[in-house]
């Protein structure tokens, strides 16, 4: 996800023209069916937003844009409820019901507050596969039927958060008509977007919001991705590297990264600086199946976290013997 990272964070320094540019857009080819528009008094507030991260919430996040000055676009995170039949417990129920929420776009109160969707009118969500922490989505062409920095940034901003604001899902793999978006033999849209796997801003509230179990779930997404992994490590394990580049980032995809669709289990919080909490610890027990060296083999592995920075972040492990 390094290319496309960089040009979200090139987006987000643009000027309000730019901003301008992608409520144009969205105004332009509809928000779901909706058909939104960014506009609105701007002194009106969009409806309650959730509280991102949570594991355990018993409502969806859904996330939509919201104009915020020369900074960019703001995503913003809106209640949905579960719909009828769909468990709290059941992630891969409520990833589908959350994307098909961001499809139908903003509701007519939140446009009238400002809200507005990137994804053009008329996507359509093919398929939902998931294997914690990863999903992988397929949908129709129109997905890409956007242009422009920013609106793309922005779009693919929104699958990434509404995503991973559902417990044990934290990256997407991204399919457009069965065929893998974001790599070098296809890049997503005309703006040659690339990515290995759409993740969350490291610096959004959802990231921030995130207990040590979800945090963990997020390093694995972020496997074999070097720049995501170094923002995502704690002191002790950037030590041992030094720099970003000495990161062995196929190791890791042959070990942590093949873990999946495992338990989670934290341990008790110590130490920390009494005030702030910096430097909190914490050991999460991962459990579950792993393939490595081409066999698949049950695993248990105890991984420290350590609060720095407003976030849990990921300092080194071993597995259990």
């Amino acid at each position: 996800m390094n290319e496309k990272e960089a040009g979200r964070r090139a987006a987000g320094a643009m000027a309000g023209s730019a901003l301008a540019l992608l409520l144009l857009l969205v105004a332009a080819c509809g928000a779901g069916s909706g058909g939104a528009t960014a506009t609105g008094p701007a002194a009106r507030r969009p409806p309650a937003a959730v509280q991102p991260g949570r594991t355990g919430e018993p409502a969806l996040a859904v996330y939509f844009a919201r104009s915020a000055g020369a900074g960019g676009p703001q995503l913003v995170p809106v209640r949905r409820p579960l719909p009828e039949g769909v468990r709290a417990d059941d992630s891969r129920g409520r990833l589908r019901a959350a994307i098909e929420a961001l499809l139908a776009g903003p509701t007519a109160e939140e446009r009238s507050a400002g809200l507005a969707s990137a994804l053009p009118r008329g996507v359509r969500l093919l398929s939902v596969e998931l294997a914690r922490p990863v999903a992988t989505l397929d949908f129709s062409r129109e997905l890409e039927q956007t242009g422009g920095t920013t609106a793309v940034a922005t779009l693919l901003d929104q699958i990434a958060l509404t995503v991973a604001s559902v417990p044990g899902v934290k990256g997407v793999e991204l399919r457009v008509e069965g065929v893998r978006v974001g790599s070098e033999e296809r890049p997503f849209t005309g703006e040659g977007f690339l990515f290995q796997r759409l993740l969350p801003p490291v610096d959004s509230q959802l990231v921030k919001g995130l207990a040590p179990e979800d945090a963990l779930d997020l390093w694995i997404a972020a496997i074999p991705d070097r720049d995501a992994m170094w923002r995502l490590m704690g002191a002790d394990l950037r030590a041992r590297y030094g720099r970003p580049e000495a990161v062995d980032t196929a190791a890791w995809a042959e070990g942590m990264g093949s873990y999946r669709n495992y338990t989670l289990e934290a341990g008790e919080v110590q130490g920390g600086d009494a005030g702030t909490g910096e430097g909190r610890r914490v050991d999460v027990r991962l459990s579950g199946a792993a393939r490595l060296e081409g066999t698949t083999e049950n695993v248990v592995y105890i991984a420290h976290m350590i609060w720095s920075g407003g976030f849990w972040r990921f300092d080194g492990g071993e597995r259990a013997r």
